[in-house]
């Protein structure tokens, strides 16, 4: 006899029905914090560098855009700053980093090494990779970070971010710039072994990303 899907009942009760985020949601259990299970601790664990470069990577970029604020609205005392509301001068920052992200010219990249006297050519070049106009990677690269952490299967954030996000890679860049020796060596490391462990593993079938 013919049985009646379970999605049926839900489409004709919803008009904004999606039967790809049904199958999602019962067969993949993909939802909010779904994934957060005992069992799911290596695929964490998996993904767990990833996200943690892409979060450090916002971070970074938005303490450098935060500080560039500082500069620009006082000078080098940043301290005034504090005088006004930290919620105002919040939503200023966040106007002025807009601001900043539209202005794209031939020589933003120069200026941007230059904008704190004394700084080593590791800073400069660190900043650059951080630079404003970048606001719009950095922005994709921190919410496939969330969607990879709280709604997707975690492990697949290692392809999602490493293919579709330049600023993961811009901010690899800007460690080996601006960090110790130490730091860059573990970034290579970890980059190494990913890779080599993926292309054995992924090809056989075996759970990786």
């Amino acid at each position: 006899r013919n049985v009646r899907p379970s999605w049926c009942d839900t489409a004709e009760t919803s008009s904004r029905f999606s039967l790809y985020e049904y199958v999602q949601r019962k067969h993949w259990n993909v939802g909010f914090l779904n994934y957060y299970e005992l069992k799911q601790i290596p695929n964490f664990l998996l993904a767990c560098p990833v996200l943690s470069l892409g979060i450090m990577a916002a971070y970074c970029w938005i303490g450098t855009s935060w500080s560039r604020y500082l500069w620009t609205r006082n000078g080098k005392d940043g301290n005034k700053a504090r005088k006004s509301s930290y919620l105002v001068a919040l939503m200023k920052w966040a106007i002025f980093a807009l601001g900043e992200s539209e202005k794209v010219k031939s020589d933003t990249i120069e200026s941007e090494r230059n904008v704190q006297e004394g700084d080593t050519p590791s800073v400069k070049i660190g900043r650059a990779l951080n630079a404003p106009y970048m606001l719009v990677d950095y922005a994709i690269l921190t919410g496939f970070c969330m969607v990879g952490a709280t709604v997707a299967h975690v492990q697949v954030s290692t392809r999602l971010i490493c293919s579709s996000c330049p600023a993961f890679y811009w901010f690899l860049a800007s460690l080996c710039f601006a960090c110790r020796d130490t730091m860059v060596r573990r970034v290579k490391i970890y980059l190494i072994v990913f890779n080599i462990l993926g292309i054995i593993l992924h090809p056989n079938f075996l759970p990786w990303t």
